[in-house]
């Protein structure tokens, strides 16, 4: 069996299961009914791929938790660099972001633009509310953000 297809595959599932999981607590009611028809279903495609390929995930908590941190800093390395305005780190954001997409959209056998525009989306989505958060947190606790 090949060990790389295995993983792929079971980290491709705990990526759709992780996120439905998210999406879940803020969605509206007709969607929460979906996303509650999908996590099962999710979570049995992500123990089938794991048990099929003797994958534990400790094994993988390390590669997902670098790759969480690889992905925050990318962002920052504009900045890091002598970036001035927003613009570059959200074209170098962008810029991963699609490359990431189609990948995952290559390995998993999912419409690439389909991907993509789904990644933006819920990740344009996820910059929202972290700046909202951060506004409220000004507001409320007078924390410059």
């Amino acid at each position: 069996m090949d060990a790389r297809l295995g993983k792929r595959l079971v980290l491709d599932e705990l990526f759709d299961l992780s996120l439905y999981k998210a999406l879940r607590s803020r969605a509206p009611g007709p969607l929460q009914a979906i996303l509650d028809q999908l996590i099962p279903i999710e979570t049995r495609h992500y123990q089938f791929w794991r048990s099929f390929f003797g994958l534990e995930i400790e094994r993988l908590d390390l590669r997902v938790g670098v790759s969480y941190v690889i992905g925050a800093v990318v962002p920052l390395l504009p900045v890091l660099f002598g970036a001035r305005t927003l613009w570059p780190s959200l074209i170098v954001a962008g810029g991963v972001i699609v490359l990431v997409s189609t990948l995952l959209a290559f390995l998993s056998g999912m419409d690439v633009k389909r991907r993509i525009l789904m990644n933006l989306g819920v990740i344009a989505a996820a910059v929202a509310l972290s700046y909202a958060i951060g506004l409220l947190a000004q507001r409320v606790w007078g924390v410059s953000v």
